[in-house]
């Protein structure tokens, strides 16, 4: 997945109202619109994207409860192109392995998949 699409990805959502993202050398930042013309010492926003998913990006799921902690065997499962049963909603969340984000899933009647896989 790339930058692009990580946005696109993300924006379904709806977390990001009122906040914008901005591209910088280290990845994808997420920044509150209130914050932009503020001066800050450091960087503005949280950086949620660097070759992939950052804890910054998980956090924010945490807050919206969009979050499936996978052990490991399943984990590769989902990223080999098989699904796991899962007693969740419909809808779309985050694969976290020890607390840390690792695939987006998509949940549908009891199964959840990934669409991306290992390389």
């Amino acid at each position: 997945m790339n930058a692009k699409e990580f946005k696109e990805y993300i924006m379904q959502f709806g977390i990001t109202d009122g906040f914008i993202f901005q591209d910088d050398k280290k990845g994808i930042r997420l920044i509150n619109k209130e914050m932009m013309s503020v001066k800050v010492k450091g960087e503005k926003g949280l950086l949620v994207y660097k070759n992939g998913i950052t804890k910054a990006f998980v956090s924010i799921f945490k807050a919206k409860k969009k979050l499936i902690e996978l052990n490991k065997k399943d984990v590769l499962r989902l990223a080999e192109g098989g699904s796991i049963k899962i007693n969740l909603d419909d809808g779309e969340y985050i694969g976290t392995y020890k607390g840390v984000g690792v695939l987006p899933l998509r949940v549908e009647k009891g199964k959840a998949i990934s669409n991306w896989r290992i390389r």
